[in-house]
């Protein structure tokens, strides 16, 4: 005699997998946030540290110092000692090179069809990194850039930047709030 799965049985597996896949997919969404968070904080650690980085160089070395300006990584070499809003160390021109330089991408995805942050779509396919304004609305996941002040307060140009962590607007400011990382970074570039 041919022994099979009653109806019963069968269903009672059905069940079981279900839950398992239940749990798992939960689980897993969790894990899935807690990766993006954590890639929002090691992007928001390199830009600071390529900011502070490349104002060292320009301590050591003087002169010029290199800003790609486009993909194919051309460029120009603005003074280091230049303060201006067209400088190296300007918002524009940190944001454009490491953008290019693809140091920090955004682990929410490109966020540029989102028009509340305000952002090219083909920019943020690329980066997470942005020059910001106070009070600027910004998307999840972006960096923003921000000259505070220039020539003062015994700095250059101290600039803020700031990282929103969680899948969220937030509002950029001078100091760090709820789910927003931020650095005031007092640039010597000269």
């Amino acid at each position: 005699m041919t022994r099979a799965f009653t109806l019963i049985e069968l269903l009672v597996v059905v069940a079981i997998i279900g839950i398992l896949a239940a749990v798992g997919v939960t689980t897993f969404n969790g894990f899935q946030s807690k990766a993006k968070v954590s890639a929002v904080k090691a992007n928001f650690k390199n830009v600071v540290k390529f900011i502070n980085t490349d104002a060292m160089n320009c301590v050591i070395s003087g002169g010029t110092i290199f800003r790609q300006t486009n993909k194919s990584g051309g460029g120009q070499n603005p003074n280091c000692s230049d303060t201006t809003n067209n400088g190296g160390f300007s918002d524009g021109n940190l944001q454009t090179h490491i953008g290019y330089s693809g140091i920090a991408k955004n682990p929410y995805g490109n966020i540029g069809e989102d028009r509340t942050c305000d952002i090219w779509s083909g920019w943020t396919a690329m980066t997470s990194v942005q020059s910001a304004a106070l009070g600027k609305k910004m998307c999840k996941g972006q960096i923003g850039i921000y000259t505070l002040s220039k020539n003062s307060n015994n700095c250059h140009r101290e600039i803020v930047v700031q990282a929103g962590t969680e899948d969220a607007y937030w509002t950029f400011s001078s100091k760090a709030s709820s789910g927003v990382l931020s650095e005031t970074l007092c640039i010597e570039h000269y």
